[in-house]
């Protein structure tokens, strides 16, 4: 698993993402967000990429207790990450919500946006590497396995091959 400053790297990597930015809106009516950008390019799609991975990272290396942790889709998490932990100011509007008969209000519903999108998930990323680090998962063998792996089947591979060879012919 990578290191949340690689994963910030990356987000700093990206290029003309400084229009792109997340809407989110909350209250009765649910929970929506979405990625908002002037234009649709490569670097928005990397971007989208990247929030998976950072989503998935994410389960990783915060504690069960986080109410984000419930969430199932890793870009959805890694966007309540952005709302709770980033400091970013939403500029919060709040609309009411009525009944379409009664007139009544019903429930409120509130909506902000966080600009820059893209370099605040790589400032997040930062806040994350001092306060929750990606807990590395492997055990130890599964490392020894992963940097040693290949060379111990190959010479195990070929001392099976020399000993039947030497045995086949009598030594």
């Amino acid at each position: 698993m990578e290191s949340w400053l690689e994963v910030e790297d990356k987000f700093r990597q990206l290029k003309g993402l400084e229009n792109l930015w997340l809407d989110i809106q909350w209250g009765s009516s649910g929970e929506h967000w979405s990625i908002v950008s002037r234009r649709d390019t490569p670097e928005v799609a990397r971007f989208k990429i990247l929030v998976d991975t950072a989503g998935s990272a994410l389960k990783v290396a915060l504690p069960k207790e986080f109410e984000l942790m419930e969430e199932g889709c890793p870009e959805i998490r890694w966007y309540r990450a952005v709302k709770f932990f980033s400091g970013e100011s939403l500029n919060t509007r709040i609309a009411f919500e009525t009944d379409r008969i009664t007139g009544e209000q019903i429930g409120c519903v509130y909506s902000g946006r966080i600009d820059n999108i893209a370099s605040v998930s790589a400032n997040l990323c930062l806040w994350l590497h001092e306060n929750h680090p990606i807990k590395d998962t492997q055990t130890r063998w599964e490392k020894f396995y992963e940097s040693h792996g290949r060379e111990i089947i190959v010479g195990i591979i070929v001392a099976l091959v020399t000993a039947v060879i030497l045995a086949s012919i009598g030594l």
